[in-house]
């Protein structure tokens, strides 16, 4: 009887814990949190493509072009997409462009833009993708409104494809390619970044139904020393059943593993022997033979002196996107073989007292690529996003003869396939940060990217400026790297709230200056140029005649 009045006791005393339980529910764990997060789509409205792109979108009115990717249809058709614009990538002030672009006789000749992307004023549009799904229908995708934009065509042979509704797919930034798993699922693993759970990595998401629903399954954090800035990863099924999913980080390339489907994943590995370092996109892919190939920066193991000049250590990264090679693995990746340079126009020509800008306009970065049914392994990438000398979009058609050989071997077999030129007069940016004091000869601790000016070079063909845009938060700039090349004025103080800026633009050079309403003169509110309908004017100023111009801080 004692044993039976205990018992009653217990239940009635685990009942009640259960009741105050129900009462006070559990912090739901940081993974759900952010599965619900992930789950959610974009509460904006997907931005649709202009499928009759007007004279507004001619080469002429863009400046800067490159993050592309390509894909072939299986009769053959190429199909390029990148982004472009007026201003520079990261200037909301200006539209940015998505563009597609389109060649019928195997590379010789393309057409376009056939599609366009605008993003609205004060928004973006990036990160386009093109991918040819198990169907055949051709995807072009690209990051707008708050998430990843699809369009699907069902017919990717036509030069004018008819696409469908745009649909969100995801949060997040996707450049690459879905993989396909052996069991006929699909894995979609854009880049997020959530602040408030401490989250900045990739999450993956996969699809049972040929695209029509992707459902968040897992994620991969950044942990210390392996930090996902970026990420732009690419997922490969491994013999084995497993995913190896390989992500950009600042460290160079990493691999971590997944052994249930993508869900959970292990720690990161570097990629043995490759000198994978650089942090910028890669492109992996699994051939046809079973191999891997891998495309991606591999500058040489000494760094170049002008490369890391002065104390700019993330620039040293940017400087380092070179010497773009493609390897073999027959392995898995545990092991790489041979090592095929696509592009040999990564050591510009200076002279040693030349700006180490230079070396920045030189890059050739961000491959994409597919394998058709021929073997044929097409790679496309970008050279100098930016650069006067640069600013094109190139192909490569190797194949993995090429690659092991280290040159090329196979008849049918090209390097350095101009797809696209900009032959626009370049602007160059400089952006002013309000907020640091006495900036004299351009040296801010820090930069914002709405407060520009833009130059634009008139007699001479190179410009007179030498600038990178965007430089980031850097501190400690090393003044004589970024002095403006040739006789101009510029001077910048911080006076009581209000940023005076002085300039003098040689007789040779159109300088046009892009401010907010709020800015004004020596004798009061600005009235000249164009007052915008975003409320930014633009204002040239008068060759060889000194103009102060005054921003106060908000």
């Amino acid at each position: 009887m004692k044993h039976t009045l205990t018992l009653l006791a217990a239940l009635l005393l685990a009942s009640l814990a259960a009741l105050h339980a129900a009462d006070k529910p559990e912090p739901v764990a940081s993974d759900d949190k952010l599965a619900a997060i992930m789950s959610r789509k974009p509460s904006g409205i997907p931005l649709a493509p202009i499928l009759d792109p007007g004279p507004e979108f001619a080469d002429g009115k863009r400046i800067w072009q490159g993050s592309g990717s390509m894909t072939i249809s299986p009769k053959g058709r190429i199909w390029l997409s990148w982004m472009s614009g007026g201003g520079f990538e990261g200037d909301r002030t200006e539209p940015t462009y998505v563009l597609l672009f389109t060649s019928g006789d195997g590379g010789q000749t393309f057409q376009g833009p056939v599609a366009v992307v605008k993003s609205p004023r004060g928004q973006h549009v990036q990160d386009p993708g093109l991918w040819i799904d198990p169907r055949g229908r051709l995807w072009w995708y690209y990051y707008a409104n708050g998430g990843m934009v699809a369009n699907i065509a069902d017919d990717p042979q036509a030069a004018k494809p008819h696409f469908q509704p745009p649909f969100f797919v995801s949060q997040g930034f996707f450049i690459n390619k879905p993989t396909v798993l052996a069991d006929g699922s699909w894995l979609w693993t854009p880049h997020n970044k959530i602040p408030t759970l401490g989250f900045k990595g990739v999450t993956v998401y996969r699809s049972q139904d040929e695209g029509k629903n992707f459902s968040f399954i897992g994620s991969v954090n950044s942990k210390p020393g392996v930090e996902i800035q970026i990420g732009e990863p690419i997922t490969v099924e491994l013999r084995d059943g497993r995913i190896a999913l390989f992500i950009r980080t600042v460290s160079g390339i990493r691999r971590t593993i997944s052994a249930d489907g993508g869900r959970t994943w292990g720690d990161f590995d570097a990629l043995p022997g490759l000198n994978a370092v650089v942090h910028s996109r890669f492109f992996i892919s699994r051939l046809k033979s079973g191999n891997l190939l891998l495309v991606y920066n591999r500058p040489p193991e000494t760094p170049d002196p002008l490369a890391t000049k002065g104390p700019l250590v993330n620039l040293r990264q940017l400087r380092e996107r070179t010497h773009m090679t493609a390897v073999l693995s027959e392995n898995d990746g545990a092991t790489w073989k041979g090592g095929l340079r696509l592009d040999d126009r990564d050591s510009p020509s200076y002279l040693p007292d030349e700006s180490p800008h230079q070396r920045i306009e030189k890059l050739t970065t961000y491959p994409d690529g597919v394998q058709t049914d021929d073997g044929s392994i097409w790679v496309s990438y970008e050279l100098s996003r930016y650069g006067a000398d640069g600013r094109e979009i190139v192909l490569a058609r190797i194949r993995e003869a090429d690659v092991l050989a280290g040159k090329l071997v196979s008849p049918d077999s090209r390097l350095k396939i101009r797809a696209h030129k900009l032959t626009t007069p370049r602007h160059d940016y400089i952006p002013i940060n309000p907020q640091n004091p006495n900036d004299v000869d351009f040296t801010p601790n820090a930069v914002l990217i709405n407060r520009l000016l833009r130059f634009e070079p008139a007699e001479q063909p190179d410009g007179i400026f030498k600038l990178q845009p965007r430089l980031g938060d850097l501190k400690g700039l090393d003044t004589e790297l970024f002095t403006v090349r040739g006789p101009i004025h510029f001077k910048s103080q911080l006076k009581d709230g209000v940023q005076e800026i002085t300039l003098a633009p040689p007789a040779n050079v159109k300088l046009t200056v892009i401010l907010p309403d709020y800015a004004t003169g020596k004798t009061g509110p600005l009235t000249a140029g164009t007052l915008r309908d975003d409320g930014w004017r633009e204002l040239p100023l008068t060759p060889s005649k000194p103009t102060t111009l005054f921003i106060p801080t908000r």
